[in-house]
């Protein structure tokens, strides 16, 4: 994995991911990509709408595993193009951590 994908804030001992394009191999083989935005793992229609849905959770949610194009957030994103959907899930990150870093 490569070591800037993902770290720990040393305050706070949360998850942070950070912004590029991410190229994940396992040692078992398997693969995937994964890109980060500004604001997280980010879909944004090209549309000029300030409506935006933040979604949140662990890796289920991010799409661990999963090429951009077939994680949950994107396929939503697909259908509802009036809206952009920023998925701030984080890997290894359970939704109690989720609250603490939305509060």
């Amino acid at each position: 994995m490569p070591a800037d994908y993902i770290d720990t804030d040393s305050s706070t001992g949360l998850f942070n991911i950070h912004q590029g394009q991410y190229f994940i191999e396992h040692k078992s083989g398997f693969h995937f990509t994964a890109t980060h935005g500004l604001n997280g793992r980010s879909f944004f229609n090209s549309n000029d709408s300030k409506r935006s849905i933040y979604i949140y959770g662990d890796s289920h949610l991010y799409g661990y595993g999963l090429n951009d194009s077939a994680t949950m957030c994107y396929m939503v994103a697909k259908k509802y193009k009036q809206m952009n959907f920023i998925n701030k899930s984080i890997p290894g990150q359970h939704m109690g951590m989720n609250y603490i870093k939305f509060i």
